[in-house]
């Protein structure tokens, strides 16, 4: 198992890299989302070797690549979370299809983005 932490720790370390990089332009977006799709997958597929799954995340598995997302289980709210990359020019009709379809297996879906400005300071009240 140790080999397996250790792609584990390589990939996790890869990622960190690839979101801090810069993207210019939509085919360095879709390069660089491409690359994180691609090491989400290996993650995954390392934690499905070491047998750490369930059945509703199998199903949510099989929701999601009926759509071509990538996904990978994370120890988020203490486990039993899953991760899905929603590509940057991914259309927003796909995001409420697969959204709406696994609430209707009783799934709860959170939307969150990756990046940003940074801290903001907002004056006058609003927030």
């Amino acid at each position: 198992m140790a080999s397996v932490f250790n792609a584990v720790d390589s990939i996790s370390a890869e990622l960190a890299t690839i979101i801090q990089l810069e993207a210019p332009d939509e085919i360095s977006v879709t390069k660089k989302d491409a690359k994180i799709e691609e090491l989400m997958v290996m993650d995954q597929s390392l934690l499905q070797c070491m047998g750490v799954s369930h059945a509703s995340i199998e199903s949510i598995l099989r929701t999601t690549l009926k759509y071509k997302l990538a996904f990978k289980l994370t120890g988020a709210r203490g486990g039993g979370s899953v991760l899905t990359l929603l590509q940057t020019l991914l259309s927003a009709t796909v995001v409420d299809k697969v959204t709406a379809e696994l609430e209707s297996c009783g799934f709860h879906c959170l939307t969150a983005t990756i990046g940003g400005q940074g801290v903001q300071v907002c004056f006058g009240g609003s927030s």
